[in-house]
This record gives C-alpha cells, structure tokens and sequence, in this order.
C-alpha cells in the first residue's frame, strides 16, 4: 500500500528538470521517484544505491586479489571509475 502523497510545486531550473528526467529514464523509474530520492539524500552523495555500488567494487577487488584474476581486477576499475563518474 502506497503512503499518501500531496503534490506540490516547485521551481528548478530547465537544466535539473532534463538532468532529473535523463537519470530517471535511465534507473526505469519516475520523475517524482528520483527527484524524491535527491531531496532525501541532499546532505550526502552516499545514498543506498552509491552503497551498493561501492560494496561490488570491494568484492570484486577481493575475487581479483584471492583469485589472482587480471579480468576482475580490471573489472573492478572499471567499477570505481563508474562510480567516480556518478559522483560527479
């Protein structure tokens, strides 16, 4: 059962409301649902799904390290560097 919601205006600039648009097409989820997400997490950049993101590169960097893999260690760079992208 959804909790309920109000709806209110609000006014932001037409570069945020492309860039909220493009980032929620991409996650598969609503406008409303990411612009949410942003002013709930405003204070930090380490929202759950940056959590995740961070926990994959460790196990990866830990299957490279007791693997001795060379492809999951780059796959694990690979990883931070998105992650440093989304960051940004």
């Amino acid at each position: 059962m959804r909790s309920k919601t109000t709806v209110k205006s609000l006014r932001m600039s037409d570069t945020l409301i492309s860039d909220i648009e493009q980032t929620a097409k991409d996650k598969g989820i609503t406008f409303s649902e990411e612009a949410v997400r942003r002013m709930k997490h405003s204070d930090s950049n380490l929202t759950p799904e940056v959590m995740v993101r961070v926990q994959n590169v460790v196990n990866l960097s830990l299957e490279a390290a007791f693997t001795q893999s060379e492809d999951k260690a780059y796959e694990a760079l690979e990883g931070v560097n998105e992650l440093w992208k989304s960051l940004k």
